[in-house]
Formats: C-alpha cells, structure tokens, sequence
C-alpha cells in the first residue's frame, strides 16, 4: 500500500464527511447568543466586543463580500462550516502522524496491516470529532470558536510536520510558520496559544536526548514562550506604542507620532537583530526574532479595530480608536478582573481602597499651568465650561488628559486565600458558592458581611470543593461526557439537580446511580432532541487510546496530555468560573475534546497493537486489576451511592469485550490485515452513534427564530422609534437585521446593559442610518466614565415629589454632585418623581390614539424602585425628560420590573414591547404591566409576526430558542385574556344598554317627549355597538389561542409552565377541542413525571421536590377548572383518577422521604409543600 496516497485521500474524505455534515446542519440565518454581533462585524468591518475579532471579521468579510443581504449570515456559517471540516482534516492528519510514530516507534517497517490501522485510527478519531457536541455546535454558526479550533488544528499539525523533517535543512522554517499562525489567531481568539506548551514538549523530544533537567526546563521555557505572548507582546505591541504616544503628544509632537516612532524603532531593532544573528551564526537567536517578528506581523491584523473604529461605525464597541484606548479594548476592562492564585472570599473584610491604573482620553483639557482642571471631547465644550464657571488665566489644549483616575477603585482584603475560587460579591454567586460548596458559616474565622452580620469565613476545603464540584466536575467534566458519553437534555443546568443538563451513558445500570431510575423515564424527556445516548463508546475507546499510548510512546501521550490539560482544566483554573452562567460554556473546552479524539482514534491503533503483543497474563491482570478496582470504590463510596464503581465496571465489561474479541482474533487467525481492518470495525460505532443520535440536535436548518424575533422587536414599533433592549438575545438578532440585512434601520436600538458604558452612549447620539440621534441631554464629561452618575444615590425614605426634568437636570450640573473618597457621586432628592404632559405635544405626535386623547393625565408620576440608580437607569430618565414625546420609545417586554423604574404603569403592551404613554394603566399583576392594546397586538401576532418555522417537521427548538418561545406563549395568553375581558366588559355593556332601553321604551310609552325619543336612539345606538362585541372578541382570542399552538406545536416545542392558564381561555371562548387536547396532554405529562420523581430514589427525588410541587399543582388546577369552574365531567373523570392515583403515590414517597433523612427531608418538605403540613 502507498501510505501517503491513502493517507492524503482518506483525510481529503473526512473533510468531505465533515463539510457535508456541517453544510447539510448549517444555520441558515442567524443565530442566537453573539452570533448577531460576529456577523454585523464582520460583514461591515465593525468593531466588536473586547478584546474583539479583527482577521475573523476581515476573512468573514471575504466571505459575504457577494452575497446578498438575506445570505450573508448563511456565507459567514459557512466560513466556520469550512475553519470545522478543515480542523477535522488537520486532526485526521494529526492522528495518522502519531499512529504511525506507534507503529515505527522501535525502527519497525511500515506494512499494510499497520496502514489499515493507522489510517483506521485517523478515521475513527477524526470523526468522532467531527459528531462531538461542543465542537458541531460551534461549527453551524457564526462564531470565532470554530476558526479558532482551525488554528489550533493546523498548528498541531504543523508542529509534527517539522517533527517529520526536523533534520532536514530548512525544517524549522515550519516553526515560524507557526507562530505566524499563531500571531494570527490571536486576531480570532487566544485559545489558540494554549496549543504552545505541548508543541515546545514536540520540539524539545525531537531536538534533545532526555533527562529530567532538560524536562523540566521544556516546560517552563514553553511556559515562558505562552506568557511573553499572553502577557508581554499582546498588550506589550499596544501599551508601548500608548505610552510613547501619550507623551509625545503631551509634550507638543503630532498626535500618532508617538505611535509611528515606536514601530519604527521596533521594525529597525528586529531587522538589525535578525541581520547580526544571521551574520554571526546565532540560530537560537535567529530563530526567536524571526518568531516574534512573524508574530508581530499576524498580531497587526487588529490595525484595522483602530481604523474602522476612526470611521465611527454603527458598531463601535468602546470605541479604541488609538493606541490608548485600544490598550483598554484588549485588556477587557468593561468586564473587570478576577482573582486566580491569590484573592479574597467573598466575605472577606475589606481592608482599604488602592488607586487603580488610570484611563486617558484624547481630547481638549481645560489647564491652568500644568494642573488640569476638566478636560472635554471637543473644544467648544471646553470653552463654553470656561464662560460658564468664568475661569481666567486657563488655557486649553489638545492632549491625552485622564479621563478617569480610578481614585479607590481597587480593594486589598484582611483575609486571602490561595486559588480562590469563591470571590465575588454579587449576591447570586454568593448563593451559588454556598450550594455549591457545602459552606455552613461555621468557620474558624469570623468577619461581618455586607449586611453587618458575623458569619464564618468559608474554609479552603470549602473553597477545593467547590472548585472540584463546580468547576472541575459541572463546568468541565459534565462537558467532557456530553461529548463521549452522552447528554440527557439540553436544559441548561444551574444547581446540579437531577432533572437538567447532565451526563448520562444510556445504560441504565449507570445512570440510574447518576441521576435516579430510569426505568419510568417520561415521554417528553425521551422526545428532548439532547437525548443522546453513547452508551460510553466514544470515552471507552479515548481511555483505550490514553493508557496504550502512555504505555507504548509516554512522549508523545505527554504531548497530546498537555494538549488535552491546558485546553481544559488550564481554562477552568484561569477563568475561575462563577456560579448560575447565563448559558452553557462548552464550547470553550473544545480544544481539550479535540486531544481527547486523537486518543479515541488511536484506539484503533492500540486494538491491533493489542492482538498481536498483548500476552494473556497482561490480559489477565489488566481486567483482574480493573475489576478490583471497582470493587474496591464500591465500598469506599458506602450507601450514598455507587455512580463511580458502576461507570468504572461498565467501562472494564465494555473494554473487556473489545479486547477480548479482537485477542481472540489474534490469537486464531494470524492475519494481520484482517486484524487492523476489523480493530477498525470494532471502533467504527462510536462516532457512528455520536452522528446519529447527535444529528437531530445539532441540525439548524430551516430554523429562522433569531431572525424572526428581531424582525417582531423591530415590526412592532412606529417609525422612528427608540426601543429599550436589556439581554444578548434580544439584542443582537436585531443588530443583524438592521446591520446586514436593512430591517427598519429607523428604529433606534438602545441596549440596556451597555448604556452604562460612556462609549456606547456616544455611539447613540450620533445618527445611524435612517434613525436620528437619541435625544439624551447630558453631557459626556457628566456621563464619562469614573464620573457622578455611574452611580446615584437617591433618598428614597422621602416623600417629596420632583419634577423629573428638574431631577435630571440638576444631576447634569457638575456643581450639584457629591465628592466622596476622591470620587464624586449623583444625589437624588427622592425617588418619587412626575411629568407635566402638554397635551397638544401629545396629539401633534400622535402618542395615543384620538379616541384615548380624553384619557391622557396630566401629570405622570412613578416611584423609582430603589435606592440608587446606574448611569443607564440615569440616561434612560434624562430621554423622557427631555424628549417632548417626539419619538416613539418602547421597552422590550422581557427584562425585570425593576429595569422599568416604576414607569409600567404607563405601558401599552403593542405586542412583544411595551409602548411609554401618558395614559395610567396600573395592572396587579407583578409580571405584566400597564395595558393590552389588543386592536396592535391581535394585528401583529396574527398577521405581521413570523415564528422562526417552529412548525416545520422536525425543525429543532432548543433551550435556549424555548426561553424565546415561553414569552411568545405568555403574551399570547395576555393576548386571550385580555380580549376575553374585552368581551367580558362589553357584555356587562350589552345587558346594561339592553335594561335602559326597555326602561326608556316603558317610559316613552307613558307620555316621554322628544328629548327621551333622542336618548332612545342613542342607547339602541349604544346597545348595537355592543350587542356582537363579546362574539367577535370572543371570537378574535380562541383564533389567538389557536394560533399560539399552530405556530408552536407540542411536537416541537414542549408544553411549559404558562400552558394550564391556557386551558380556562380555551374553555371561556367555546373551544372545549383544543381545551381538552391541553388537559389531556398536561394531565398524561405530569402524571408521568410524579410516576419518575416519585420512583427516582430518595437520593434523588429530594432534589425535585419543586418540580413535584409544580406537577401536583397543574394536577389540581385541571381538576378545579373541570370540575368546577367549566363542568366537563368526562375530562375531570380522568383527572380525577390520576390526581388520586399520584396523592397515594405522593404520601408514600413523602414518608420515604422523611426517613430518608429526617432533618433535610423534613425541613425541604415543609417548605415546598405547607399546604400538606398545614392540613
């Protein structure tokens, strides 16, 4: 056989594989999460978010440069549709080099029976990568994730193409086209460099006879290399070029020539260098400038965050248009810091206040001498604060000033740990540490908390188990086994319960130890799409890889183990994940399941190996060894259960049988070839199963939902209007739609969390397309950053009322603001504020319709619900203050109440937004707010709105789109209700017009004149108007209730929580069909659930109490409503005898519980079933 032929054909075939897969699977549209964003970026150039995606934008920009609009995101996922299937091919080739290194390992011959199974090895590892979760997630969108595993791939590859020629004159040209790659990657993301620690482990085994010294100073010089990269050049290549900038341009020179001068000096030091290297034979020399030369010249790619950011595009996230304030935008400073080897808890007691690094700005500065007194954007601003405060002897000049001197932003702590993992304040996190953690305020260490309470100080076993449950186990190695074992759905998971995202094998005799019996596991659980069962192929085999490796070529398995561990467990230690992620981060460990797929290919590899020179002694002990193994756990871990002693004895059953079969083979036939073909064989199911049972979750074809719930943000608004966002998701999809695809570009999209960013408030009050500056009124040295309205204070204990126009401008006035610390803070007299409405503004604008122009009040007051407020909750103030009411502004409807500051009373529901008008419509309910326009929102569900084919055959609506589709759900339900009560009213309409009519009929038949014949007619006028009103909107909300479940059928989207408010709807408007088809499906999947809760185990089923809770009460509210609120006795029968079938099932499970344990069942059940106890 010619190895190399089939080497380079078969990987030419697994990249076909791949790309057919991702292709066939691809988004179409764009999708969720940052997805928006990378793509308007890209297809525009614009600036992204810190520390931003130059060369992704620029090769994405290629990419859609001739597409149409509507297919330019369809152009960039298929961009990473191509970095994925290339990855892959890289990685068969990755695997084959390793194999044959095997195969070759004592100066053996190639032969065809080793062939086979090395190119079976590249086949099998290569695809089970290509079927893994985390990385086919990332390759159907688009994302830097997956270009960023294509570097990673080629860089892997690339270090053992010079290994294959590493005597060769010339070779290590190979290592300066690495880190020129890597340079590069940095412009895509810095994953990419984790990769550097095992390629240095590649060069130090290939160049040196080893010993331990020479080890050891592998790694660490291969340390160094990562850190001068990360630490040193990255920001090094931005920070000097802003320091010389700085003070060339403050001591008189051209701005940039600081810049150009460093670059200059920079370039001329490098070519000199490389020149005497060269000249005087320095090769180690040589090699390292050339290297960081080529790194440098890729790295240059972010020139162009600076100049497109220079040109003031539509997306200009902080704004780096020079050196220093691109040295911000790479240090990700909007997102703060986190502590990694040495830091607090979060109780610990702060110690006292340090000044953080200063942030300068370019502009004008207002100076008497050299003292600075303010400095301003733009010279008029600097010459009108002079007037103004009538400053002499000033002058004003045009400098880098420091635009925020961080006076007391950064705290040293009395008390500090090594590897904290329990560090932020934010009261979410602190409750997750604790679950986590197992944390009982019992420490030996006692502080006083913020709410000036003593508790202990965790302890450091806390703060390891912590790390080790939390961030090792469910923030790692859940993601690990999705990948090789198997997911039971793709809920996301917050607190490890049993119910949501986990792990499973499919092997009952595991998982029921892992996440309770499984035996009555419900239908809908099983119809989740993230069902995917491995059955543990795909891990046993990695291990199989993993041990033989490390036994037949330890070097090389270190290799691919650095790999492996600097791309996982590295991250995690880095990153120092927090508690309750808003979503799933897998994606970000890719780069390890990829060292994990090298391993599983080789296990094809390891299978022949093992036929031909496993002995049966070695056989023997191997499994006599693995057994014991488990034996031995299965005692240690006592009677909380057995999940690990179970794994590890199916993992020896399933390994025993491999080796047994393919021993055999050896043993008998002898022939080589048939050997390695059928060691391949024997591996071939892994990924196999992981693309079956993996194809229906990850296909995103036909699926437009992101899409589609922009274009309703943006339909459901007039033109011109300002509309409030506050998340990601329901942000980016509408700066795609805007950006690439021109959907309303009048609209001005206003995201709540970044305008606290003083950046991002510049970017709104410049004009954008057809939409016009957002009207805000104060100025940007009030509302730059480190200034006084970051954060407000606000007496809220009084109750004075103010005007808000006053309230606003007052806080806009830098005479008014509070210093405190070195800084200055905002004050607010009080909370409770009011707007005078001038009425024919209101008319001339058209706020309202005509007919409610008589309901419009004449003052607007709300009572800001806190004590203090953000700089975006400010800036949100300052617009209705100073607006006039001539732009429409709109809040979208999914952000908390507290996000509204007390404006909800003053909401029109239009359809996925609230409208702002000057009509009191106070609603008590706590989730809704103001008024239903149901005439807009019946025409916007029914006839404008599109629903992101969530009713296509088998188009798949996960998690996260199911988050999206429970507010379709609910506003389609306000909807109904609020049409039946339309209905309702205009009933008690009709029966009061019809009593006046028969009375005034009975008084004009007794002698009325004409004046009671003019009222007559006009109650019959009246009476008519009313008469068919209730039909009709009874009418329009069982159409609404149809088309809630017509666009979201049951199949594709799962019945939740909202649906049993459904059902009274139903039943109210004469739709007793889809009524009982909801009662029904309710009924026959909670009686199901109660079944698998209540049979999980105790272990388990203590931990679904809500979930049981939630069960019981959609049990109980279908019998109330069909027994007694709409009498449908032969429905009610039904639940009648499921209701009692689960109370007797419920009282058992109860008492099970409490001698379970005693103290936490009692305490649990008391708590989440008091109707029980108090009974």
């Amino acid at each position: 056989m010619n190895y190399k032929l089939l080497n380079n054909v078969t990987g030419w075939l697994v990249f076909a594989i791949s790309t057919w897969v991702y292709f066939a699977t691809m988004e179409e549209t764009v999708s969720l999460w940052d997805c928006g964003e990378y793509i308007s970026t890209a297809n525009g150039l614009q600036v992204g978010h810190p520390p931003g995606a130059p060369l992704f934008n620029m090769i994405g920009r290629l990419f859609s440069a001739f597409s149409e609009p509507h297919e330019v995101a369809a152009a960039i996922n298929r961009m990473s549709a191509l970095s994925s299937s290339f990855s892959i091919l890289f990685l068969f080739w990755t695997i084959t080099h390793i194999a044959r290194k095997l195969a070759t390992r004592n100066g053996e011959p190639l032969n065809d029976s080793k062939i086979i199974a090395i190119i079976g090895s590249g086949f099998v590892g290569s695809l089970a990568y290509t079927f893994s979760d985390s990385f086919w997630f990332s390759a159907v969108e688009g994302e830097v994730y997956a270009m960023s595993s294509f570097f990673t791939a080629v860089v892997v590859w690339a270090i053992y193409k010079w290994d294959e020629v590493a005597d060769e004159a010339g070779s290590d040209r190979w290592i300066v086209f690495i880190m020129f790659l890597i340079g590069l990657s940095v412009g895509v993301h810095l994953l990419n460099l984790l990769a550097i620690p095992a390629m240095g482990f590649v060069y130090y085994f290939r160049r040196y006879t080893y010993s331990n010294k020479g080890f050891i100073m592998a790694g660490v010089i291969s340390i160094v290399i990562l850190g001068v990269i990360q630490a040193l050049i990255i920001p090094g290549m931005v920070s000097m070029p802003a320091f010389f900038e700085r003070v060339f341009s403050n001591s008189g020179m051209p701005f940039n020539f600081g810049a150009w001068f460093f670059f200059l000096v920079l370039i001329g030091l490098l070519v000199w260098g490389i020149m005497y290297s060269h000249k005087h034979s320095k090769y180690i020399l040589n090699l390292a400038l050339n290297s960081f030369a080529v790194v440098v010249i890729g790295y240059s790619c972010f020139g162009m965050i600076i100049i497109r950011s220079q040109a003031n595009t539509p997306i200009d996230e902080n704004n780096p248009e020079n050196f220093v304030t691109l040295l911000s935008y790479l240090n990700r400073e909007q997102y703060g810091s986190w502590p990694i080897l040495s830091g607090p808890y979060w109780n610990s007691e702060i110690k006292k206040s340090v000044d953080g690094n200063p942030i300068f700005m370019r502009g004008f500065a207002v100076k008497r001498g050299d003292r600075l007194i303010k400095g301003f954007r733009t010279e008029e601003e600097a010459n009108r604060y002079i007037a103004k405060k009538g400053l002499t002897g000033v002058k004003v000049n045009e400098e880098y000033f420091i635009a925020d001197d961080r006076k007391g932003t950064e705290y040293v702590y009395e008390q500090t740990t090594f590897l904290p993992r329990m560090f932020s304040r934010d009261p979410r996190h602190i409750a997750g540490y604790k679950n986590w953690s197992g944390y009982d305020g019992k420490g030996r260490v006692k502080v006083t908390n913020a709410r000036g309470e003593v508790e202990g100080l965790p302890t450091f076993g806390n703060n390891l188990t912590y790390m080790l449950e939390y961030q090792m186990g469910w923030m790692y190695w859940r993601y690990f086994m999705w990948n090789f074992s198997g997911r039971q759905n793709d809920e996301q998971g917050y607190d490890g319960t049993p119910l949501e995202g986990n792990w499973i094998s499919g092997v009952n005799f595991v998982d029921n130890e892992l996440i309770g019996n499984q035996e009555n596991l419900p239908a809908h659980m099983k119809a989740n799409k993230s069902y995917n069962r491995f059955y543990m192929l795909p891990l046993i085999l990695g291990l199989i890889g993993f041990f033989w490796q490390m036994l037949r070529d330890p070097k090389n398995w270190f290799v691919v183990f650095l790999l492996f561990f600097f791309t996982g467990i590295a991250i995690i230690l880095y990153l120092n994940p927090k508690p309750y992620e808003p979503r799933e981060r897998d994606y970000a460990y890719a780069g390890s399941f990829y060292a994990f797929a090298i391993w599983v290919g080789l296990a094809v590899y390891a299978l022949f190996d093992m036929a031909k020179n496993l002995k049966l002694r070695e056989f023997a002990y191997f499994v006599g060894g693995v057994f014991a193994l488990s034996g031995i756990i299965y005692v240690m871990e006592g009677s909380e259960g057995h999940a690990f002693s179970h794994v590890m004895l199916y993992i020896a059953l399933v390994s025993f049988a491999m080796i047994a079969v393919i021993f055999a083979v050896g043993m008998f036939l002898k022939q080589d070839r048939v050997t390695a073909t059928l060691a391949t064989i024997i591996c071939i199911p892994a990924p196999y199963l992981m693309g079956a049972e993996g194809w229906d979750d990850h296909d995103r074809s036909n699926r437009t939902a992101a899409l589609d719930l922009a274009w309703n943000y943006l339909q459901t608004c007039e033109p011109n209007a300002i509309l409030f966002t506050h998340g990601d998701n329901d942000t980016f999809p509408l700066w795609y739609a805007q950006e690439v695809e021109g959907i309303r570009r009048d609209v001005r999209v206003v995201n709540l969390s970044l305008l606290g960013t003083d950046w991002y408030i510049d970017q709104m009050i410049r004009k954008a397309y057809e939409s016009e500056p957002v009207p805000f009124t104060i100025t940007e040295d009030i509302y730059r950053q480190g200034g006084a309205i970051d954060q407000v204070f606000i007496n809220s204990g009084s109750q004075k009322w103010e005007d808000l126009t006053f309230a606003m401008d007052s806080l806009a006035n830098d005479d008014n603001h509070m210093p405190y610390e070195g800084r200055t803070f905002g004050m607010m007299n009080t909370n409770k504020l009011y707007m005078v409405i001038d009425k024919n503004k209101i008319k001339e604008n058209h706020v309202v319709r005509d007919e409610d122009m008589n309901n419009v009040v004449d003052t607007i007051k709300f009572v800001v619900p806190k004590g203090y407020m953000f700089k975006n909750d400010v800036m949100i103030l300052d617009l209705l203050a100073h607006f006039d009411w001539k732009r429409p502004v709109y809040f979208a409807g999914t952000a908390d109440a507290e996000t509204y500051l007390g404006l909800g009373d003053y909401f029109l529901l239009k359809g996925l937004n609230y409208k702002f008008v000057p009509l009191y419509n106070p609603n008590p309910s706590r989730q809704e707010f103001g008024k239903v326009d149901t005439d807009t929102m019946y025409h916007m569900f029914m006839d404008v709105y599109r629903w992101g084919n969530m009713n296509g055959k088998g188009v798949y609506v996960d998690y996260y789109t199911r988050r999206l589709t429970n507010n379709y759900r609910l506003q389609f339900l306000n909807l109904a209700e609020a049409l039946v009560n339309e209905g309702r009213e205009a009933d008690q309409k009709r029966l009061y017009y019809e009593n006046m009519v028969r009375i005034t009929e009975d008084s004009l038949n007794r002698g009325g004149g004409e004046a009671m014949e003019k009222r007559l007619a006009n109650l019959k006028v009246q009476l008519d108007k009313n008469k068919n009103l209730k039909a009709e909107k009874y009418d329009k909300a069982k159409k609404v209730l149809n088309k809630a479940f017509e666009v979201m059928p049951e199949e594709n989207v799962p019945l939740d929580r909202i649906v049993p408010s459904y059902v009274p709807l139903c039943y109210e408007v004469g739709d007793d069909t889809l009524g009982n088809r909801l009662v029904e499906s309710l009924v026959k999947m909670h009686d199901e659930n109660l079944t698998y809760y209540f049979n999980a185990g105790e272990r388990f089923s203590i931990n679904m109490m809500d979930d049981i809770s939630l069960s019981r009460r959609i049990l109980m509210m279908m019998y109330g409503i069909t027994t007694q609120s709409y009498k449908k006795p032969e429905v009610a029968a039904k639940v009648e005898a499921v209701l009692q079938r689960q109370d007797a099932a419920f009282y058992s499970w109860m008492n099970a519980i409490i001698k379970y344990d005693s103290k936490i069942g009692g305490m649990k059940l008391y708590q989440t079933f008091p109707e029980v106890f108090e009974k």
